[in-house]
């Protein structure tokens, strides 16, 4: 019950340039790139959000579609309306005030049910007027809406990783099966040197790494491509691609510039360098799909 996040991941790591040459220069080494954390785990298929009870009619449909477009905007794939057959969707309403409190104010609840009507957790709202509240206030229920998105969202996150640890077919208790795809577009012995290396390379981070389809969780597809520069240098990009069955989870993308032609035979230790620098952000990518990791750790 995540969140789906739509985002092109990217790790900046260099190729590393000629080997035997004294200590190798290692510039981006260990700094995978920030912009690479920033991916969310799958969403669910549908949250309804029913126009709420207690309100007048038309102020309960437009708190329906501010909470709506404002959890669409945290990436949840809601939709206001009543449930269909099998959708979650998010109730509302107000808890009577507990002893000693503002008899003035209501604090609205709101709690998250699956598809056969039962409650999995619920957030509750910063007490509001109760006259603005009852009488459908736009700007009380615009504020509501604005402030509670972010915190229902988080109790989807919070609900999906507890069902899926408690999966045992999930990828939160087993290895990832990673399909590794010939790499392509790489002179000299470049797509054979980086498509053996990348397989130790993931392998021993974790991953089970496999040729075929078959079971595969993951899809890594490596792409070569030098491009003659200036100064006598070549431009090389090496882009690895992540994806699964939902699709694209992530980029990983390496760039430097090299002399020209030190690519254009044997690799070396040039595509052990850089299968291990870009093996660490596949692996990133691929953690925070599942929801090992944190986006933005």
């Amino acid at each position: 019950m995540r969140p789906f996040l739509i985002a092109r991941n990217l790790v900046l790591a260099a190729l590393l340039l000629l080997a035997g040459c004294g200590e190798l220069p290692r510039p981006f080494a260990g700094h995978p790139g920030a912009a690479g954390a920033r991916l969310a785990a799958p969403p669910p298929a549908r949250l309804a959000v029913p126009p709420p009870l207690g309100l007048p009619p038309a102020s309960a449909a437009m708190l329906a579609r501010a909470l709506t477009a404002q959890l669409v905007a945290q990436t949840v794939p809601a939709e206001a309306g009543a449930p269909r057959k099998g959708d979650w969707s998010l109730a509302v309403d107000v808890p009577p005030a507990p002893a000693g409190a503002s008899p003035a104010l209501v604090t609205p609840r709101f709690t998250v049910l699956d598809g056969q009507g039962r409650p999995h957790g619920a957030v509750s709202a910063p007490a509001v007027p109760e006259a603005a509240w009852r009488s459908g206030d736009p700007a009380t229920l615009g504020l509501v809406a604005k402030t509670m998105a972010p915190r229902i969202a988080s109790l989807l996150s919070t609900i999906n990783l507890a069902e899926r640890k408690a999966d045992p077919h999930s990828l939160l208790n087993r290895s990832a099966r990673v399909r590794l795809l010939p790499v392509t577009g790489a002179p000299g012995d470049g797509d054979t040197a980086l498509y053996d290396q990348m397989s130790r390379e993931l392998a021993a981070l974790g991953p089970i790494v496999q040729s075929g389809a078959k079971g595969a969780d993951f899809t890594v597809a490596g792409s070569v491509e030098v491009v003659s520069g200036t100064h006598g240098l070549d431009n090389v990009t090496i882009d690895w691609k992540v994806s699964d069955r939902r699709g694209l989870a992530g980029h990983v993308t390496q760039v430097n510039a090299v002399p020209h032609g030190t690519l254009a035979h044997a690799w070396g230790d040039n595509a052990v360098y850089a299968a291990h620098e870009a093996a660490a952000g596949v692996k990133q990518v691929i953690d925070r799909r599942i929801g090992l990791a944190v986006p933005g750790s």
